[in-house]
């Protein structure tokens, strides 16, 4: 990409040499970089091809004098003429991480395998082993490729009797464009999708704008069961809230006493009003296991379109961390996706 930016302040021209023509660089450890003249102006203006520019002369050149012996360039010196065109060329982030992570990507991408995402329709579950905490970027790049061919795959598969799953812990480091499109589909592709963030803020970061929070406002209203645990986010609690919605009661107005011939009456008015299913807050005394809570976890469950035994569209649920015992897969249907060896 390159941006174009044009200076119009020539007593600004030394500021500009210092920040820009003569700096440390810190992709060479503080070894400083410097400009250089390049072109065929320059035989013209008396400055040595590929020479290190100088400020004096560079200030002077942005005066409109000549860098060599001052002489005047042009007739007119107007103070906020333009004097430079500053040109940026810069690559897109995304290639400079590539370029980063090329050599673990390349060697899980682009050699052979003896695993794909079609794998997963024969009973295989396929675990990406590569954390971002500990592979970065490369991790994360991985995961992100395997989740976007497995969704591929799901979506343009024939025989679909074998139900499947894509599981995702801190989802908000794997979130993409293609998630809120593949979630309009996902159940028609039998696929179940878990998805689980702290909150809602991290899948924003993640699109930014606000086309990107209709994304994400989009992607989350196609996860049909949801499970809140204890949450601090106010966003978040108001989105769970509203998307479990709001139902007619009848609540107390005002109150009036009569007076009359025996004790006084008293008289209660009463209005109809839409008032939450569950409100906001009460996400932020749910309980979070560990010692001093007795090891209870406590949470609401909503499904979108059922309404529980206790007459409502959530539920309060209780877990306890000590039955809770972790469970064993016979050898031949997890395949591991660890980072290559070199």
């Amino acid at each position: 990409m390159v941006t174009i930016k044009a200076q119009t302040s020539p007593r600004n021209a030394a500021r500009y040499f210092d920040e820009h023509l003569s700096r440390d660089d810190y992709f060479s450890e503080k070894q400083q970089t410097t400009g250089r003249w390049f072109g065929r102006g320059c035989e013209v203006l008396g400055v040595e091809s590929e020479s290190v520019i100088e400020q004096e002369p560079f200030v002077a050149l942005c005066k409109g004098l000549r860098p060599d012996d001052h002489a005047k360039l042009t007739q007119r010196a107007m103070a906020n003429r333009r004097c430079l065109y500053d040109l940026t060329i810069s690559a897109p982030k995304s290639l400079s991480i590539m370029a980063l992570v090329a050599g673990d990507v390349h060697r899980l991408f682009g050699e052979l395998t003896n695993v794909t995402p079609e794998d997963i329709f024969n009973g295989k579950i396929i675990v990406v082993d590569m954390p971002v905490k500990i592979d970065g970027a490369a991790g994360r790049f991985a995961a992100i490729i395997w989740k976007y061919c497995m969704q591929l795959a799901v979506g343009r598969r024939i025989d679909k009797r074998r139900p499947v799953f894509i599981f995702a812990d801190e989802s908000q480091h794997f979130f993409t464009d293609y998630d809120q499109m593949f979630q309009t589909t996902a159940r028609s592709g039998r696929c179940s999708v878990v998805y689980l963030t702290q909150n809602l803020g991290n899948y924003m970061s993640q699109s930014p704008g606000e086309a990107g929070r209709h994304r994400v406002e989009s992607m989350c209203n196609c996860l049909k069961t949801r499970i809140i645990h204890q949450c601090s986010d106010p966003a978040t609690r108001n989105w769970f809230a509203n998307a479990i919605g709001k139902h007619r009661i009848t609540r107390q107005d005002s109150e009036s006493t009569s007076y009359g011939p025996g004790k006084p009456t008293p008289t209660y008015n009463e209005k109809l009003v839409d008032d939450y299913w569950v409100l906001p807050d009460l996400a932020t005394g749910l309980k979070t296991g560990g010692i001093a809570n007795n090891y209870r976890v406590t949470a609401i469950v909503t499904k979108a379109g059922k309404m529980f035994s206790n007459g409502r569209p959530a539920l309060l649920a209780l877990f306890d961390q000590r039955k809770f015992e972790p469970g064993y897969w016979p050898n031949y249907t997890v395949v591991a996706i660890p980072k290559p060896k070199k």
